[in-house]
């Protein structure tokens, strides 16, 4: 099916190619959507490739922009936050020539559903506010138009809820309520909270089985609505049917390589053969959890870096564009009154002193941190060399994240592969270590052989390396 459908665009791609471009984004979108359906994510990306490289040859700023856009949320449906946020970066640097008001609004959509997704709740209702207004401004009556009015709608709703706003909850169910009475998602979200308050169960299978009564737009809806279903049946202490309703869901989520979502279900099952008392099966899904976890923290910590780049970008524009307003105001000020022109350069200059010297607070103070945390490096590696007893103590306190990540992979670690474990992370040397443990080299290059394999590492990871950037 996902192999026909694929086919069937690519020929229609090929023979129609003005029919793209007449249609301007919508058929792109529509095409797009199709893929979805059937979670065919790896033939909507092709599909969306080949669309790019048409506009890009035609110079079409509008297809570009919209194709830009409709990439960045194909890879968001992969729960591909970075990829995502990169090619909104690369939409922004022609948004400016775009008038098509719903294509600022899946812009701004866009931005609202990976900032939300990476709990940047108030950053992400300022985007998503930006989006219903520019769908609210479309005077288009389409399928188009009312999905973006209900994403947004959905992830605000997600958003108030984090910052538990209840009246703004409230109020945005009664019109998901009124405005979108047909879409799955609206009593998937009313059953959520029943089922998270452990209360009025009824109710909650009740509204899940009025969503999955209407046709489902998208696959990872029907992930999303199998999550619901199982966390029900684990509240009515239904462990079989959860476990049935949580494999349902992983194998969308799986599908669409949604790993964030993945997670989600890895730990629900986790929980499920746990209270199950299948001890085999719970540390199975607990294991590929922890996998999974440690993969996704390392990707969202270089995406919380590219944000907060984006962020800075942004203030310096901000900061560039009031600058200018400044510079003309002076102009036009030297025409009316010398006079007023020194008093607004006595206040500009009194500005860049206050800015030097709040530059040069902060760099103090970072100085001061790295100062500290090399004094308190030294300290530990001396307190290793010098066998002193308080050292597995003072290196947990230096180093709590990595004594916690440890524990969590395996937390059967006895103390002295803690301890062992600590002068790996403090890049001690096999003979410096030799000349405190009293032992042999070769007793140390076995004690570096058996932790590695408690840490369940492939042969050919450098186990040193691995340490210092756990």
């Amino acid at each position: 099916m996902n192999h026909l459908i694929r086919q069937l665009l690519k020929i229609i791609f090929i023979l129609f190619p003005l029919l793209l471009f007449s249609q301007e984004h919508t058929d792109v979108v529509n095409a797009t959507s199709e893929y979805k359906k059937v979670g065919d994510m790896e033939g909507a990306l092709d599909f969306n490739a080949q669309v790019l490289k048409k506009y890009l040859q035609e110079n079409n700023i509008l297809g570009i922009t919209t194709t830009y856009i409709n990439i960045s949320g194909l890879f968001f449906s992969q729960n591909d936050f970075n990829e995502s946020l990169i090619y909104l970066d690369k939409a922004k640097k022609r948004i400016n020539e775009v008038n098509d008001p719903l294509v600022l609004a899946g812009y701004y959509l866009s931005y609202g559903a990976n900032y939300s997704s990476l709990n940047l709740s108030q950053q992400s209702n300022i985007n998503l506010n930006r989006s219903l207004y520019y769908s609210q401004k479309s005077t288009a009556d389409s399928k188009y138009k009312r999905k973006l009015l209900f994403l947004a709608t959905i992830w605000k709703w997600d958003n108030f809820e984090r910052l538990k706003n209840l009246d703004s909850v409230n109020y945005i169910k009664k019109n998901a309520l009124k405005y979108f009475s047909t879409e799955p998602l609206v009593y998937n979200k009313i059953a959520d909270h029943f089922i998270e308050n452990k209360s009025y169960l009824d109710s909650a299978e009740y509204y899940l089985n009025k969503g999955i009564s209407f046709p489902t737009n998208h696959f990872e809806e029907k992930g999303i609505l199998f999550t619901s279903y199982g966390n029900l049946y684990i509240q009515q202490k239904n462990y079989p049917k959860a476990l049935e309703f949580y494999q349902k869901a992983l194998s969308v989520y799986e599908k669409m390589k949604r790993k964030k979502s993945s997670l989600d279900v890895y730990k629900h099952i986790s929980k499920t053969y746990g209270l199950m008392n299948d001890a085999e099966n719970e540390a199975i899904y607990l294991k590929k959890q922890t996998l999974l976890r440690e993969n996704i923290e390392t990707e969202e910590r270089k995406i919380y870096r590219h944000i907060l780049e984006k962020i800075d970008v942004e203030k310096n524009e901000e900061s560039e564009k009031n600058r200018n307003i400044f510079y003309i105001s002076i102009g036009i000020l030297i025409i009316i009154s010398c006079i007023i022109t020194y008093f607004v350069h006595k206040a500009y200059k009194k500005i860049h002193l206050l800015k030097d010297k709040t530059i040069s607070e902060k760099s103090h103070e970072t100085d001061e941190l790295k100062k500290k945390l090399k004094v308190a490096f030294d300290e530990v590696r001396q307190l290793a060399k010098s066998g002193d007893p308080l050292f597995l103590a003072r290196f947990k306190e230096v180093y709590p994240e990595f004594f916690e990540k440890i524990k969590n992979i395996n937390n059967d670690l006895t103390e002295h592969d803690v301890k062992f474990a600590a002068y790996m992370r403090l890049k001690l040397t096999n003979k410096e270590i030799l000349q405190f443990e009293n032992t042999t080299l070769r007793a140390i290059e076995m004690k570096k052989y058996r932790l590695k394999k408690k840490f369940d590492l492939p042969p050919d990871v450098d186990f040193s390396k691995w340490i210092v950037d756990l």
